[in-house]
């Protein structure tokens, strides 16, 4: 199936550095997240902005997507506050499309191909609402949205969709004629102390999973084990079964910090390592666009 990468550069996110400003690491990651797309599952294509084109067009790794567009992102809403809900880029361009699909987040592959999925819509994991709320916050609680969402139904459960498969188009473009209700115009802060990514997580993640179970839309988890909110865990982690899905996500915060320079070479090795073995025509090429990144 065809897959895609959104790649806006314009967010302001308080808790990773932007998208131009990648580490090998990521690169690295970004390489991979092409080439086992395309070994195992057909073309992908890049959306992005012109940013990021001038980006890894200078980096001359344009050649890793099938396809790039860098003119559809500029008809994106302008009444978003991106800093805040700052994947609505992805659902914007998932909501355009008009066969079926898969999302893959820009640093995160697959290591082996995926099963066929029948359902409406496939994703990476299930999520368990933390009971604090500090990530998935009660905004549907607020004075501001209590009328919004008055009569719809909340889980405490939400899906993680830093891969998003979607068979079913008509259904999401459904689920984002509703979200955009949610999400354009909104400047409502997020209170301290929930998470800035919070609105991310509630728009995205938590939305969708109440509002497929709301309308008898089928879902899917591609990872056997949900992660639970609460202790920032997978639920049996040691007997998980991740189907070959790798996911740098909470990784960057971490290696931000100097006593996880181990781990971060030794990762960043073990891509070069899979790099150099399985695509080492690609790798030959690759070595050199990263040869000024910072590691």
């Amino acid at each position: 199936m065809n897959g895609h990468h959104v790649a806006f550069s314009s967010p302001v996110r308080d808790i990773y550095s932007s998208i131009l400003d990648m580490r090998a690491y990521e690169v690295l990651t970004l390489s991979l997240s092409c080439l086992f797309w395309k070994k195992y599952h057909g073309n992908i294509k890049l959306y992005c902005d012109d940013n990021f084109h001038t980006k890894v067009k200078n980096m001359d790794l344009l050649w890793l997507w099938d396809e790039v567009d860098n003119v559809t992102m500029r008809s994106i809403p302008k009444n978003v506050n991106h800093d805040k809900f700052w994947s609505y880029s992805k659902m914007y361009i998932n909501s355009l499309q008009t066969e079926p699909f898969y999302n893959i987040d820009l640093d995160l592959f697959t290591r082996q191909p995926l099963k066929d999925y029948n359902t409406d819509f496939v994703f990476a994991h299930y999520e368990v609402v933390d009971s604090k709320k500090t990530q998935y916050f009660d905004f549907h609680k607020q004075k501001e949205f209590r009328d919004f969402f008055k009569g719809f139904e909340f889980h405490n459960a939400a899906v993680n969709t830093s891969i998003l498969g979607v068979n079913n188009v008509d259904a999401y473009k459904e689920f984002m004629r509703w979200i955009d209700k949610f999400v354009l115009d909104n400047w409502v802060p997020i209170p301290k102390p929930v998470k800035q990514f919070a609105y991310v997580l509630f728009s995205e993640q938590r939305m969708f999973y109440s509002w497929c179970i709301n309308n008898g839309y089928t879902m899917d988890s591609i990872m056997d084990r949900a992660f639970d909110c609460n202790v920032l865990e997978f639920f049996d982690y040691e007997r998980m079964d991740d189907k070959g899905i790798f996911h740098l996500w909470a990784l960057k915060d971490k290696f931000k910090l100097k006593e996880h320079e181990e781990q971060k070479m030794k990762m960043t090795l073990d891509m070069v390592e899979a790099l150099e073995e399985i695509f080492p025509e690609e790798w030959d090429r690759i070595k050199y666009s990263i040869s000024k990144v910072p590691v």
